[in-house]
This record gives C-alpha cells, structure tokens and sequence, in this order.
C-alpha cells in the first residue's frame, strides 16, 4: 500500500497533512523545520479550507467546524467547503448551495452543485453534476 502526503503550510503556522485516504489531520509545528509535530485535538476531517474568512472544515458526518482557540460545530451539514475574504460558501449532501458572511448564519443560493471554490476576492466556481 502507498500512501502519499500532501503538506500545505496556511498563515497561522499550521499544517495540514491530507492522505489518500480523505482525511484530513490538522498539526501545529514549532519552526519551520517541521521537527516537534503534535496533534491538534480530535477532529477528524474529510476536508478543510482556509481563507480570509478563517479556517474551516467538515467531517464525515457533513458537521461543520471552525478554527477559534480550538474546533468548534457551527450549526448545519455540509459535504464541501470553501473560504473566500469574508463569504464561506458550501454544498450539502442534495448538492444544495449555501453561502455565509462572517457575521451571518447560512442562506440557500439557487442552483445545485458537487463541489464548489472560492477565491480571496469571493469569486466562486462550482463543479455540477452534468
């Protein structure tokens, strides 16, 4: 079995090792020597995104979560995410849209999608199903 590792370093000094096999496993480092790993809680996530608008991610279960001092649940399911400057937009499990502002709870957007990107100036991509 091969396994590869895909390191990506974000602005807040963590790294983010995603495996082949979907998972994502956030690690603080000490120094960029990348030497003195330790494990950042429990959270087990399938994907994360980081942006300006913070780091966030979903689990397994489509929970989604958000970097403070520690992972916290914000409220709703989504099986993809995607952080822009100050929008954070999602898809869920029907392939429904949802976007967020930083100080907003999640709104529908019309149209269906399987994934979907944001960019640091909130200009958004999707991937649909056709």
């Amino acid at each position: 079995n091969e396994y590869k590792s895909y390191l990506r370093m974000s602005s807040v000094k963590m790294l983010w090792v995603t495996l082949v096999l979907n998972l994502c496993l956030p690690m603080v480092i000490s120094s960029v020597s990348l030497t003195n790993w330790r494990w950042e809680g429990a959270t087990r996530l399938k994907r994360v995104a980081v942006g300006g608008g913070g780091i966030w991610g979903v689990d397994d279960h489509d929970n989604i979560f958000k970097r403070e001092n520690n992972w916290i649940v914000i409220s709703g399911k989504l099986k993809d995410i995607s952080v822009g400057r100050s929008e954070i937009w999602g898809v869920n499990a029907h392939d429904n849209i949802y976007k967020r502002s930083l100080t907003s709870g999640w709104s529908q957007v019309p149209g269906k999608l399987k994934q979907i990107s944001v960019s640091n100036n909130n200009h958004v991509w999707g991937v649909n199903s056709g």
